[in-house]
């Protein structure tokens, strides 16, 4: 199973966004996949629940079953550096976000793809440090209604009024398709999943996420660990 991170230490930067959008692009695809969030925020579940798919809290455990796992990282999670995707993506929206993806990623193992998600590049090259590590995106996500709509919506940018065909939507099937391909994941020709009822809460808390985090560092490592044995 291949295991894709998405990940920034700015938060706003579009990570569950395109955690939901990929998540489904691959399943409209065949893929078997998975999807994950690591922090106290679940806003993935509903997303993911909303279109029949498999969700899990990564604090709790994490699937070892399928072609594709993808974890929605949380901003301020502590235990990143013990994870070990195939993949890094981490998008960006400003030069905050940017230098934060330089300063992160020498505490990060695995390749790394930068994406801007907001449509204003403040630049477009790789520290030379890093690029050994990590390179851009081809596509740059713009400001686009279907993508906003994404977002309130718990839905794919397809799966919005403004449609398949709003340049936020085809941006991120874009992205999602180029992300496939560098893991070299077959696809198979795309189907419509069912969309359910948009979701409502409850929402977990943030009060014991700390302690809880703390607890579960041992076991992240150890998934990691196991899965690097078994490949």
């Amino acid at each position: 199973m291949k295991i894709v991170a998405i990940y920034n230490a700015k938060g706003g930067v579009s990570t569950t966004t395109l955690a939901g959008n990929l998540t489904t692009f691959a399943a409209e695809r065949g893929v078997r996949v998975r999807a994950a969030t690591l922090g106290p925020e679940h806003d993935l579940e509903p997303f993911i629940r909303r279109v029949g798919l498999d969700w899990h809290d990564a604090l709790e455990g994490l699937p070892t079953e399928g072609d594709l796992l993808i974890l929605d990282v949380h901003s301020h999670i502590r235990c990143a550096d013990v994870l070990e995707p195939d993949l890094w993506i981490m998008p960006m929206c400003n030069r905050t976000a940017y230098e934060n993806a330089a300063r992160m990623l020498p505490s990060l193992t695995g390749p790394a793809l930068w994406v801007w998600s907001s449509g204003v590049v403040y630049r477009s090259q790789v520290p030379e440090a890093l690029r050994d590590r990590a390179s851009f995106a081809s596509v740059v996500i713009p400001r686009s209604p279907a993508v906003e709509a994404s977002i309130g919506n718990y839905a794919a940018a397809w799966y919005t009024p403004d449609g398949e065909d709003s340049p936020g939507s085809r941006a991120v099937q874009a992205l999602a398709h180029e992300v496939l391909t560098r893991l070299d994941i077959s696809l198979a020709p795309a189907t419509s999943l069912p969309l359910g009822p948009r979701p409502e809460g409850p929402y977990p808390s943030r009060r014991s996420f700390a302690a809880r985090e703390e607890q579960a560092r041992p076991r992240l490592a150890a998934y990691f660990v196991r899965r690097k044995d078994r490949a």
